[in-house]
């Protein structure tokens, strides 16, 4: 937010420097992100005089130059070649004259000279507002009142008074501060409490109150519309705004419009209150309606048309809608050059409809901004009247009628401030006077008190103060953090957590990833609803009302779609070697509620390992994240995983329950604009997590005697997969089995329809070392088992 310091003064008297105000504004939470020297130094004048344009004729060598005659108080005319699409005779314009700097804001600059353009000769130039450094305006040449004597100096023209623009970063929760006068107002009660010499001027008139006149006010929903104040004025001139008013609206980088709109747009950056005026011979029937219920086009400010729907408060007459309420109003009714008579405009309207349909519309206006995080509710009809005031006096016109419509009051805030609270929390005892001082100050008055709380009425601008944290906080803001002591020594008890474990099963997964090389990634719970589209049901999913913007619009049901845009970035900057994963929640609704599913999601591509002459590049595939993944499990602790072929997919079950499905996405998928196979899976941890934490673990010494290993060569079906072998064997329940491994497969076209698999049996009874007749025993049932359950052969 952009703060004028010479706007500033209007409402607050102090004598500190610029850099002291700034730093105070930091101190109390409205962080001064910059701070801009603006405005015309005199200096930077030299050179400048007044011109008149007595004759301008086409160039004869150039269609878009003309070459005038400029009468600069001389004794004769100088001739200067212009190129402003605006230049005419009988003008005032600024003109440098030979030798004169033009400087730029960036700090360069050039002289100006005689010269030639296209053959004829000019000696000076017509200057826009910016070559003269008073506003960015650089569409024409700057025209001058009429009644400036030519050869006039500019610096006796031109306010040479400079200014400082100071850049706020404003949180949303400080809807109070969204104005100049909001702004000192805060600084007031800071300076104050610091017992600095300051004085806040309130710049408001008495409250507006109903007179006679054609037009009325009919307010259909008053839930979201409390308060609507209007005034009717005839026969104004709409003009160019007076040299005092467009430098406080360039001040903040606003450009000025006309006498009115600029009015209306110094009371919002003023006091903090949005006007609106209305052409009002457009209003039909002279009445005014607020309601919701349409439903058509209503082409805006913006020259853009909008679609109405019924949830949004308009403001129509009885024929059409005229305004979208707070938000921005209708091309067809505002003020142009030709408008003589308006109806101006001050309402307070319900912050959540207005933040609702500026969303929907996607509409960023200042009203709505600051209208959707709650204005000042009692100073609607008080801003009203300081803006008649103005309009009469630059614009001229008749005030025919003022018009009050407030069939709702908004109450301020009750609170509760324990003393007891404040002190635990700030960490020492604040003296009871300068807390009452200090709330005073923030104009939160005091109903009632005792020696150990305080009932408090909160004015109602304060949206954001509801709570006695929230009270709190102000007393701290104010008395200020750099004013509570820090403590020399810190003591504290280092005590074991409890209900930790899903971090600390959260940790381990990382941990374990990490080591393998993964990267983690965090995407945002949210994704644009293309993705959503891709997958299944979509009537489980969630989607916003009020989404960030349209990427961010539904709740997430997979991990896996953002997590797939990662490595596709990554790619798209040759980072082509990539495993990631995220740990996180997805999204769902059900029947009768909504659920939240914790979940893994991992994604490989590219190659293991980058060139090397002792390497081999291999690929990241399907079988390197499986076993990535079963050695998850097996560092978990958990054993009864196993993996069954659907289509294209494996899934990932645990106690013969499916919990997630690994699959490769290839780079012609339709559903992803891949440039290279990703292998990605997700797994549902909640189980995952259930079985880590039932598990038992159990000591068991050394064994004293031999392992012993036995290989067996089997030809099967080429269908028949690995996992299938090791079920088989699980099946006997031999004890002293201790490890199934596969060291070697072979296909080839002597094997025709068959596979050879080679695999080791690590055998071992831990209590005596086995003889040769119990380990034939073993294999032989082993062997049998094979034969029966998957006709092996040996080999």
């Amino acid at each position: 937010m952009k703060i004028s310091y010479d706007w500033l003064r209007e409402y607050i008297q102090t004598d500190l420097s610029i850099d002291k105000i700034a730093e105070v504004l930091t101190d109390i939470g409205l962080e001064v992100e910059g701070v801009e020297k603006i405005g015309v130094d005199e200096k930077d004048l030299e050179g400048f005089v007044v011109g008149e344009v007595i004759e301008c004729l086409p160039h004869p060598n150039a269609d878009k130059l003309k070459i005038t005659q400029v009468d600069l108080g001389q004794e004769f005319p100088v001739q200067i070649v212009c190129g402003a699409p605006n230049v005419a005779a009988g003008q005032k314009v600024p003109v440098a004259t030979i030798g004169t700097l033009i400087k730029s804001a960036d700090g360069s600059s050039f002289e100006i000279k005689k010269a030639k353009l296209r053959g004829e000769s000019s000696h000076g130039m017509i200057c826009s507002e910016k070559e003269l450094n008073v506003s960015d305006n650089n569409d024409g040449i700057w025209v001058l009142d009429k009644n400036l004597p030519a050869g006039k100096l500019m610096k006796e023209v031109i306010d040479t008074s400079l200014d400082y623009m100071i850049e706020i970063g404003l949180t949303p929760n400080r809807a109070d501060a969204m104005s100049h006068f909001g702004v000192a107002r805060d600084l007031h009660a800071a300076l104050s409490a610091k017992k600095l010499a300051s004085q806040l001027k309130i710049p408001f008139l008495e409250e507006i109150e109903n007179t006679v006149g054609p037009f009325q006010i009919e307010i259909e929903n008053e839930e979201l519309c409390p308060a609507y104040y209007g005034a009717y004025i005839e026969n104004v001139e709409i003009k160019e705004s007076p040299q005092w008013l467009k430098k406080r609206l360039h001040a903040i980088g606003i450009k000025p419009s006309n006498n009115v709109v600029d009015i209306t747009n110094y009371i919002l950056h003023g006091l903090g209150q949005p006007l609106h005026a209305f052409d009002a011979d457009t209003i039909a029937h002279q009445k005014i309606i607020v309601k919701t219920g349409f439903e058509e086009n209503l082409k805006v400010l913006d020259q853009t048309e909008k679609k109405l729907e019924k949830t949004d408060l308009i403001i129509s007459d009885e024929n059409k809608p005229l305004a979208i309420a707070g938000v921005m109003g209708g091309l067809d009714s505002s003020v142009k050059n030709s408008t003589k008579n308006i109806f101006l405009e001050s309402a307070y309207f319900k912050p959540t409809s207005i933040r609702k349909t500026a969303k929907r519309l996607g509409i960023n206006s200042d009203a709505s901004f600051r209208y959707e995080r709650g204005i000042d509710p009692n100073i609607t009809g008080l801003a009203l009247e300081k803006a008649i005031q103005l309009i009469l006096e630059v614009g001229g016109g008749v005030l025919v009628q003022k018009i009050k419509n407030r069939p709702r009051e908004i109450t301020d805030f009750d609170v509760i401030l324990k003393y007891r609270n404040l002190d635990l929390i700030l960490g020492e005892r604040i003296h009871r006077q300068k807390i009452k001082e200090i709330l005073e100050l923030l104009s939160i008055e005091i109903i009632s008190e005792n020696n150990d709380f305080l009932e408090l009425k909160v004015p109602a601008y304060r949206v954001d103060v509801q709570r006695e944290i929230d009270v709190i906080e102000e007393i701290l803001r104010i008395y200020g953090y750099n004013s509570i002591p820090k403590k020399e020594k810190v003591s504290f008890s280092i005590v074991k957590g409890e209900g930790f474990e899903r971090n600390d099963f959260i940790n381990r997964l990382s941990d374990y990833l990490v080591s393998c090389g993964f990267f983690e990634a965090m995407n945002i719970s949210m994704y644009s609803e293309k993705y959503d589209t891709k997958q299944p049901d979509t009537e489980k999913s969630i989607r916003l009302i009020n989404s960030l913007s349209q990427d961010y619009n539904v709740m997430r049901r997979s991990l896996l779609p953002e997590l797939i845009q990662n490595i596709q970035f990554n790619i798209n900057r040759k980072n082509e070697n990539l495993r990631l994963f995220e740990i996180g929640h997805a999204y769902e609704k059900t029947a009768n509620a909504y659920q939240e599913n914790f979940r893994l999601a991992l994604a490989v591509s590219g190659k293991s390992n980058t060139q090397h002459w002792q390497n081999k590049e291999t690929e990241l595939d399907l079988f390197y994240l499986k076993g990535i993944i079963e050695a998850l499990f097996q560092q978990l602790g958990i054993q009864k995983i196993n993996f069954t072929q659907e289509n294209q997919t494996l899934k990932i079950q645990l106690n013969r329950k499916e919990i997630g499905v690994l699959k490769v996405i290839s780079n012609g998928d339709k559903n992803y604009k891949l440039s290279q196979n990703v292998v990605a899976a997700e797994i549902e941890l909640q189980p995952i997590f259930e079985a880590y934490q039932s598990q038992q673990v159990k000591f068991s010494s050394i064994p004293k005697f031999p392992l012993v290993t036995r290989d067996l060569a089997l030809l099967l079906d080429k269908q028949i997969q690995y996992e299938e072998i090791l079920k088989t064997i699980h099946q006997l329940q031999i004890q002293e089995v201790k490890n199934i491994s596969l060291f070697d497969v072979f296909e080839g076209e002597q094997l025709k329809d068959k596979k050879s698999y080679a695999i080791r049996l690590e055998i071992l009874n831990p209590s005596k070392t086995m003889t040769d007749h119990e380990i034939d025993q073993i294999m032989n049932k082993v062997i049998t088992q094979l034969q029966k359950q998957l006709k092996a052969n040996l080999r």
